[in-house]
């Protein structure tokens, strides 16, 4: 499906990550594996002729794009930013403590609490899961401000990440952070 979309963006690279994860590679083994590699793209982006760098991730994706993103920003403050960060059906905090996950876990007809709690603490690896780096509702958005990167997504009512991500994007409101949204009600 996605292929399909990006050959319609003229003059755009498209580059598909595929990381490692749980069971095989934890967030501490794989996040400075893929922050170097997060770091090498945007200098690249910055060399192109229009420099623009559009960052996608999917459910745990939309967490490590996030993640890193924030991190290499906070981190080295000569980086070029990326243009946006687009989220669908992210997953922005691994506690899961959110109250509405219960309400909404019935209708979600792929996650389950029980086994994302599991993958959670599978994927921090001995970090807290209170870590921004896992939980990016925690973090500090105001480098994500600073640099002026918008902050774009997708979240759907059927599914348990849902309600965390609502709660980011009102942070990100809050954060007077540029943003588009779309809830579907399923």
């Amino acid at each position: 499906m996605y292929a399909h979309l990006a050959t319609q963006i003229p003059n755009a690279t498209i580059s598909i990550i595929s990381p490692p994860l749980v069971p095989t590679s934890p967030a501490p083994a794989t996040l400075p594996h893929l922050a170097h590699l997060c770091k090498t793209l945007l200098q690249a982006a910055s060399q192109a002729d229009d420099g623009v760098m559009t960052f996608l991730g999917d459910s745990s994706g939309g967490n490590l794009v996030l993640s890193l993103m924030l991190s290499a920003l906070q981190t080295d403050a000569s980086l070029p930013p990326p243009f946006s960060i687009v989220l669908l059906c992210p997953s922005v905090d691994l506690r899961l403590t959110n109250p509405a996950i219960k309400q909404v876990e019935k209708h979600d007809p792929l996650l389950q609490y029980g086994q994302e709690i599991q993958t959670s603490k599978d994927w921090a690896g001995g970090w807290s899961l209170n870590d921004p780096r896992l939980s990016p509702l925690l973090a500090d958005l105001a480098i994500i401000r600073e640099k002026g990167v918008k902050v774009h997504g997708i979240t759907a009512g059927y599914d348990i990440l849902a309600p965390d991500a609502l709660l980011f994007r009102e942070k990100l409101r809050d954060a007077s952070i540029g943003r588009e949204w779309l809830q579907w009600d399923q």
